[in-house]
């Protein structure tokens, strides 16, 4: 009549799946087996796209900048003074 907890009723053309009590750790091994192969992968992809990445933000960002500076008529010299005056003032709304 009634089935126990985690026996599943058949039923016909519905595939059901379970997984045994033993098999229900999620995390297992996640720190012995996870972590270094997390470091292995990492490890091994980074000389392929950490050039692109700094080379592509540096392209960028210079372009960024100059246009920036080009479209506001201001001197990079000024530019930088008003972020850091921008900064200050918005440190002390947060803060204050």
């Amino acid at each position: 009549m009634a089935k126990g907890f985690g026996e599943l009723a058949k039923i016909r053309g519905v595939i059901h799946y379970r997984l045994s009590p033993y098999e229900q750790n999620i995390f297992a091994g996640m720190f012995s087996k996870g972590l270094p192969n997390l470091v292995r992968r990492i490890r091994s992809q980074i000389l392929y796209v950490a050039p692109r990445h700094l080379l592509w933000d540096i392209y960028f960002m210079t372009g960024a900048r100059k246009k920036t500076n080009d479209t506001t008529g201001r001197t990079p010299q000024i530019s930088l003074m008003m972020n850091n005056l921008l900064f200050k003032k918005y440190f002390a709304l947060c803060i204050g």
